[in-house]
């Protein structure tokens, strides 16, 4: 797996359980969409993780930070997939 791959594939599975969390989800739904996801092409996946991530952040109590893997708070709302909400890349202006 690229690095790349790797990386987006760690935004999905962050995306899927932060989403989870927040939606009250239980366990064995986190670990077959964790499962199911983890078999789709990237770029897929890439799509997964921006629906995933808005879910969360949608759906987090309001005053609730967002912060990602690397525990950055995420200062963008975005709906780019390449400008993810819980990944390490650095954030842009349009």
């Amino acid at each position: 797996m690229s690095a790349a791959a790797s990386q987006i594939a760690r935004r999905l599975a962050y995306a899927i359980n932060a989403a989870c969390s927040v939606r009250g989800d239980d366990d064995a739904n986190r670990i077959a969409l964790l499962e199911e996801a983890s078999r789709l092409p990237v770029d897929t996946q890439r799509g997964l993780a921006e629906h995933f991530e808005l879910v969360y952040v949608e759906l987090r109590p309001r005053g609730q930070t967002v912060t990602g893997p690397s525990a950055e708070t995420c200062g963008t709302g975005n709906s780019n997939p390449n400008l993810g909400l819980f990944d390490d890349s650095p954030k842009g202006v349009k």
